[in-house]
């Protein structure tokens, strides 16, 4: 029944008494590996309605995981309400509290209209995070106002991320200004704040330093699918940003993005490669997000590898990536040991094996043309 387990007993036991103006309930239930409640009730079912209920609730082994993880040990729910003449109903207390999850809501809600006015202050913990693959964190919080519409409303307040860790990125603690709206099946999601402990990849705290970091999102229910539109950060070792969307689910890529860094040589060095030299790179990239397409810009200033001087160097490159690299580049140095040099090639890397066509460079006083594999 239910899609309950068949050899999962199941037992209800409620206990009410007195008028509908005035009713006491008490409730026992369980079902057998998956959950036990508990509570009692005091509701007003006549209109005005009101109720002030609590109840308890524990996980059994066979239930789902993630809806385990949330509840905890046990979990505890509080609620009182109470309706006016208007059809207003006053929230004066909706609390969850579990080792994994805690929230306190208050306010009102019209229920003719279907309006909420809302304070909210709800927190994550780390149990919950068993039910997330491939991320972990300590607390994740949100403290703000919730107003509007079922359909149509929006979440403003302060996101709190402490501990949270992935494979590409780590983050201590974040503050972020925060908004969340909702405007049918679009749910919009903006933060902007100051990120400490950040790692991206290989670049660390000690080189990032705390960021001022920017992300707008979008998640579409109908379609169950999510995108970026916008994505920045600013530090005195790299500013980075990329607007446009990105769509995971679909695998698709539209965005323009700008890079920029003052002196790449120690984000050179996290990666093992000895360069040095002021960098500005722009371009856009297109096509599937597993194997985008890269076409842009890039321009290194007093460019040194290896402790040689390159000068000034301008990169250009068009490309699409993924399991066999392709495309063109174009190269252009001055004040290089070797003088003036320019080279454009298309290039392809398939099988661990380079090959290079349309081959042409000027340096030294001398022109070459052909291809390499």
């Amino acid at each position: 029944v239910g899609g309950l387990p068949n050899d999962s007993a199941s037992e209800v036991s409620v206990r009410a008494e007195g008028p509908l103006a005035d009713w006491a309930l008490d409730l026992a239930a369980e079902v057998e590996r998956l959950i036990a409640v508990e509570g009692s009730a005091r509701i007003g079912a006549r209109a005005p309605v009101s109720v002030d209920a609590s109840l308890t609730a524990r996980a059994g082994e066979a239930l789902d995981p993630a809806v385990a993880a949330a509840l905890g040990e046990v979990a505890r729910l509080a609620v009182r309400v109470r309706e006016d003449e208007a059809g207003r109903v006053a929230v004066e207390r909706a609390e969850i509290d579990s080792p994994a999850l805690s929230g306190r809501v208050s306010g009102a809600f019209l229920r003719g209209e279907g309006r909420m006015d809302f304070d909210v202050d709800l927190a994550a913990r780390a149990p919950l995070a068993e039910a997330i693959e491939g991320a972990d964190f300590e607390r994740i919080g949100f403290v703000g106002r919730l107003e509007g519409l079922l359909s149509d409303f929006e979440a403003a307040g302060e996101l709190s991320v402490d501990g949270f860790a992935t494979a590409p990125a780590d983050l201590a603690a974040g503050r972020f200004d925060a908004r969340v709206t909702r405007a049918g099946d679009a749910i919009g999601v903006f933060a902007e704040g100051a990120a400490e402990g950040l790692r991206l990849d290989r670049l660390g705290p000690e080189l990032l330093g705390t960021p001022e970091l920017v992300v707008e999102a979008g998640w579409d229910l109908a379609a169950s699918a999510g995108t970026l539109s916008r994505l920045s950060l600013a530090s005195e070792a790299l500013t980075l940003s990329a607007e446009g969307e990105a769509d995971v689910a679909g695998d698709s890529v539209s965005l323009d993005y700008r890079l920029e860094s003052p002196e790449i040589g120690p984000i050179a060095a996290a990666y093992d490669a000895p360069v040095s030299g002021a960098i500005r790179a722009e371009g856009a990239a297109s096509g599937a997000l597993s194997a985008p397409r890269l076409a842009g810009e890039a321009a290194l200033e007093r460019l040194e590898i290896d402790g040689e001087g390159w000068g000034d160097v301008v990169l250009t490159h068009d490309a699409a990536l993924g399991e066999a690299p392709e495309g063109g580049l174009t190269f252009a140095a001055e004040g290089t040991p070797y003088g003036p040099v320019r080279a454009a090639t298309r290039f392809r890397l398939a099988e661990g094996r380079l090959s290079l066509t349309e081959l042409a460079a000027e340096g030294l006083g001398l022109t070459a043309a052909g291809a390499v594999e």
